[in-house]
């Protein structure tokens, strides 16, 4: 393609915490699983899951900045789940994913990339919501260009092939239960890689 071999991506994602609209279920690690890694952290990993293939290890790390918290009428207290994380993901192809995630940002500018041997795709930017960079572009396209988006179908196509997927499996093989394991599956390397301070291999092994 445009930006050669994919080699590096980096996904970006956050928002101020929970608030007045939902609930404290989301500071319960018993009910949630845990805190800004498992609730925003499935969604760059399972768009890298889908472009890049196979994971083959897993580097995470997490901390948590507000121990308290005002959500709805409630005042928490003693709050353990985290609020930033930080996963990298080595695939079997050898490209690196880092996603960073948050429920500490009051704003955010930032964007997700896809780097290549050959170019830059730029998502989500404050100036556009897709922009690249290529050097197999002739030189009048040389330099940042920003396509027009459209979305090749309308949203009630789109929540009809999205249960298509789920009842007859259609679409590419990423698409399927096996798929949705193995994002938990990174999620869950990630958390036990910031436990033990290591790198964690794939599969996961049971104790």
């Amino acid at each position: 393609g445009y930006i050669g071999k994919p080699h590096f991506a980096h996904w970006h994602l956050g928002h101020g915490g929970v608030g007045q609209r939902w609930s404290e279920w989301f500071y319960d690690p018993r009910k949630a699983g845990g805190g800004a890694l498992i609730d925003l952290g499935v969604h760059p990993i399972y768009q890298a899951l889908y472009l890049f293939g196979e994971a083959r290890e897993v580097l995470g790390t997490k901390v948590n900045v507000y121990s308290e918290r005002i959500v709805g009428d409630k005042h928490l207290t003693n709050i353990q789940t985290e609020d930033n994380a930080v996963t990298v993901t080595i695939f079997k192809n050898d490209v690196m994913s880092v996603s960073d995630v948050s429920f500490a940002r009051k704003k955010d500018l930032s964007n997700n990339a896809i780097y290549g041997t050959e170019g830059t795709i730029v998502l989500n930017s404050p100036f556009a919501s897709l922009t690249v960079y290529s050097t197999k572009m002739s030189e009048e396209w040389r330099g940042w260009n920003m396509p027009e988006l459209k979305l090749p179908i309308s949203p009630k196509d789109q929540m009809e092939l999205f249960l298509n997927l789920i009842e007859e499996e259609e679409g590419t093989w990423r698409v399927n239960g096996k798929w949705a394991r193995d994002v938990l599956e990174i999620v869950l390397a990630s958390y036990k890689s910031a436990e033990t301070k290591r790198v964690i291999t794939l599969p996961l092994r049971s104790a």
